[in-house]
């Protein structure tokens, strides 16, 4: 009995003092890796991206004559030197994309005289859509002469959009023209792109 309560003894001090040597107080792979990561993060200037959508001056001219007597001109195009900037930062990398806004000159005649003549950009849509929070973290997207609607109201119809970069908010409206050049916005529905 003793010679057993031995051997277990032996065995229990054997197990311990091999535990003791391989516990030696280095640190494991990962642990080094975070903090080598850690300390790069601290040390190192942030790396910055940035990008402008879109990266060229685009335009667009659309010039309509509709049967019941208007003349529409449409110039959409890229105003580079306004932007709605986004910033993403992760770890030492910061992204950042300036989104360029869209703007629209609208011209429109009827019996030979200009009858309207607006920009439509964030201005226009602080006017003349107060209940729009924040119109100008919105990007012109479109405006198109919405036909159906113009040819049966016998006024200048145009349906208009704008979007919230880096988001789903989209903002539809009307404008409505009047022969005398009289125009009224009118919001169709404030949606999520898909």
């Amino acid at each position: 009995m003793f010679k057993k309560t031995v051997n277990i003894a032996f065995l229990l001090f054997a197990s311990l003092f091999i535990a003791l040597l391989s516990c030696d107080g280095h640190k494991h792979k990962t642990d080094l890796l975070k903090a080598a990561i850690s300390n790069f993060n601290k040390t190192s200037d942030p790396i910055e991206i940035v990008n402008f959508v879109p990266k060229n001056y685009n335009q667009v001219v659309q010039d309509s004559i509709l049967s019941n007597g208007y003349n529409v001109s449409i110039k959409t195009y890229t105003n580079m030197k306004k932007t709605i900037t986004n910033v993403i930062t992760n770890n030492a990398v910061s992204n950042k994309t300036h989104f360029r806004c869209i703007e629209t000159d609208v011209l429109v005649t009827k019996n030979n005289s200009i009858i309207f003549n607006e920009k439509i950009d964030a201005n226009f849509i602080a006017t003349n859509l107060p209940n729009l929070i924040n119109a100008n973290n919105f990007v012109g997207n479109a405006i198109a002469i919405n036909y159906e609607a113009t040819l049966k109201h016998n006024k200048l119809v145009l349906t208009a959009s704008l979007y919230k970069p880096k988001s789903t908010n989209c903002i539809s409206f009307y404008i409505i023209i009047d022969e005398n050049g009289h125009f009224t916005t009118e919001n169709i529905n404030t949606y999520a792109r898909t």
